[in-house]
């Protein structure tokens, strides 16, 4: 009878372990994992565009690559909620045709609120850390007071090279995992992108104006 006892409480004891260490087990595996965010550059429009959808990079890059240029994989984020992750939202502004992101609940409610045809609300994007958290970096948020436009970018060169260009650094718009980030592009990077200025008379252009905007230049 005894030792049925200490047999019956040792299943007992193992079984109990079992269940805590599979709740355990079971709830760290919950948490999603970081997924890639695709980038891709607006050839007309000079812009950056972001998702996290493999559908849409496939079907850009497919379809629609005289007017999106695939960049590859600059940063990670979550496709689902993680602790401590808050939604990123996505807009389209309609007169300029550039996609803006927003990581403030109350910027959306505005934007929704109040221009609801000038920025057209799209989904939630992916989500990603409202403040810094170890092993984050930020992505830095632009604008630019003479386009009219912003500009979303991961990298401290492109960053300092747009300041330079007369853009104004807003704020730290959200942080990714800095694991997989790919934060080396430097000023040159920039350039290539934008292009550098061309002074003509008193009109400044750069390499994405001179593509959308037809000029003169008479001697």
């Amino acid at each position: 009878m005894r030792k049925k006892l200490i047999f019956s409480i040792s299943f007992v004891l193992l079984f109990f372990l079992f269940f805590v260490t599979s709740e355990k087990g079971f709830a760290a595996s919950e948490e999603p994992q970081s997924t890639p965010i695709y980038s891709f550059w607006g050839i007309q429009k000079g812009y950056h565009f972001y998702t996290a959808s493999i559908t849409e990079k496939d079907n850009l890059i497919k379809n629609f690559s005289k007017l999106y240029k695939y960049e590859g994989i600059p940063w990670n984020a979550y496709a689902a909620q993680k602790t401590e992750t808050v939604p990123v939202y996505r807009f389209l502004n309609t007169t300029y045709q550039y996609h803006f992101y927003t990581s403030s609940v109350s910027e959306k409610d505005r934007l929704i609120k109040n221009y609801p045809i000038l920025c057209k609300y799209e989904s939630v994007a992916w989500y990603a850390y409202l403040s810094e958290q170890t092993g984050t970096t930020p992505i830095y948020r632009l604008y630019s007071p003479t386009k009219y436009q912003h500009f979303f970018t991961f990298s401290p060169g492109e960053n300092n090279c747009l300041v330079n260009k007369g853009w104004k650094l807003e704020r730290s718009e959200w942080w990714v995992p800095l694991e997989g980030a790919n934060v080396s592009m430097d000023e040159k990077s920039c350039n290539a992108s934008l292009g550098s200025d061309i002074s003509v008379g008193l009109w400044e252009y750069t390499k994405t104006d001179i593509q959308t905007t037809p000029f003169k230049i008479s001697a």
